[in-house]
């Protein structure tokens, strides 16, 4: 859907310290699969990666 504002993550992550950050995104991102994707069953979200910008790369499986 074009302009879906609840489509994406809040922003709620942003700023808080790295261990804070990473919890509250895979929590978003947990339950944005889980609305969003009715036909995919979430096995795991995890942190991969993070670079020295800080910018956080999340590992997602799933079972379809």
């Amino acid at each position: 859907m074009a302009y879906d504002r609840t489509l994406g993550l809040s922003g709620d992550f942003i700023d808080k310290p790295l261990d804070q950050a990473i919890a509250i995104a895979a929590a978003e991102l947990s339950d944005l699969i889980t609305q969003r994707e009715p036909r995919a069953s979430l096995i795991e979200v995890q942190s991969a990666s993070t670079d020295e910008d800080g910018n956080i790369q999340f590992k997602v499986v799933v079972e379809i």
